[in-house]
């Protein structure tokens, strides 16, 4: 089957295109001046591909469209003659010129005429990217951050493209605090969806009495919906339970956005100022509670694996993750240490402290548990 391509956009705009006939993908050769594109099923062993009588395929051109500039342009492929379709009986493999169908439906489609081309494909009209929305990510939800620390959450923000990948060169985005201004961020990067830095590390600076972060990388939006997060280092003069917030004007602080394939500006006029969840300077701390189980009870001596206590480590309300190498749990109660042996203690089914670790109570009192 040979196709005409009587579009506007050229040879040029289009790539990786193949032919599907049957639900298999064949490959197309283009003509010296890009008009036509053919595809051959010979090598479908050698016989091309068989409609059984009575029956009916589909087949179909499929392709990306590439380059810069597209906008605008039109993509039509047509078959331009009946003999453009190469079919032969199977049994006497005697030559068949195709008819339009006299399917109802086909019948009174457009696409069909009664002179050249002998089939008129749909005009595919070629669209600059749109942003569908930029807006707060709620996945990226308000937290409890450290002060001095790299790559702490600042927040998150959630885009939306249509069409095209758009890239932005410079992007603002403004700081609010409620710590006194004795100090700035610090390496604040923004991270894409697979976790990858896409802009920064840069440093906040002053303007006008906000605290504002510029970045100059381009940043490359993808096709389709993408969490983003800015992560950055709080100076060590913020005060503990100080909050901070992210917002930005993509309208008016996004600027020079290109659409990747078209070439074209894209407008962010609909894309308004937002805020993203305010975070909150916490430091470092962990609660420790017994839970209400194992409940007392009694035990038969020679018990192995017994568990005697739970505790719970609590590091909700910390700033950072904290980090310890031992705890010390008291031994009580009116049994000799000699009834407790190979203590542990266990993360789920991982124990913490094994070999040389292990705690064998020799006496009341402190026992220190250090882990590996």
């Amino acid at each position: 089957i040979r196709w005409n391509q009587t579009g506007s956009a050229g040879a040029n705009y289009l790539g990786n295109l193949v032919v599907n006939a049957n639900g298999t993908d064949y490959p197309v050769t283009v003509s010296a001046d890009g008009k036509y594109f053919t595809a051959l099923f010979s090598d479908n062993g050698g016989k091309g591909i068989l409609v059984d009588k009575g029956l009916s395929i589909d087949v179909y051109i499929k392709g990306d469209i590439v380059g810069s500039s597209a906008a605008g342009r039109t993509v039509e492929f047509d078959i331009y003659k009946a003999t453009d379709v190469v079919i032969y009986g199977d049994t006497y493999g005697y030559g068949i010129t195709p008819t339009q169908s006299a399917n109802g439906t086909a019948s009174t489609a457009s696409e069909f005429t009664s002179g050249t081309p002998f089939f008129s494909g749909s005009v595919i009209t070629v669209a600059a990217g749109t942003v569908t929305s930029i807006a707060k990510a709620t996945s990226v939800s308000s937290q409890n951050i450290a002060v001095n620390v790299p790559n702490q959450i600042l927040g998150g923000y959630e885009v939306d493209m249509k069409g095209e990948a758009i890239s932005v060169q410079s992007s603002v985005f403004t700081i609010a605090t409620t710590t006194a201004a004795t100090g700035l961020l610090t390496n604040v990067s923004i991270y894409g969806p697979s976790g990858n830095v896409v802009a920064g590390p840069v440093d906040a600076t002053w303007s006008s009495g906000s605290m504002i972060v510029t970045f100059t990388d381009s940043i490359t939006y993808p096709v389709g919906k993408g969490v983003y997060t800015i992560k950055g280092k709080l100076p060590s003069t913020a005060s503990n339970n100080a909050t901070v917030q992210v917002s930005t004007t993509p309208s008016s602080n996004w600027t020079t956005v290109i659409g990747q394939t078209s070439g074209n500006t894209i407008s962010l006029s609909t894309s308004g100022a937002f805020s993203m969840n305010v975070v909150t300077v916490k430091s470092g701390a962990l609660a420790i509670s017994v839970p209400t189980t194992p409940a007392a009870q009694n035990v038969v001596a020679g018990t192995s694996g017994f568990v005697f206590a739970k505790y719970q480590l609590d590091a909700t309300a910390s700033g950072e993750d904290v980090r310890f190498s031992s705890i010390p749990l008291l031994l009580a109660g009116t049994a000799s240490p000699s009834m407790g042996t190979g203590c542990q203690l266990l993360d789920g089914s991982a124990a913490l402290n094994t070999g040389s670790n292990t705690v064998n109570p020799s006496a009341p009192g402190s026992n220190t548990f250090t882990f590996d």
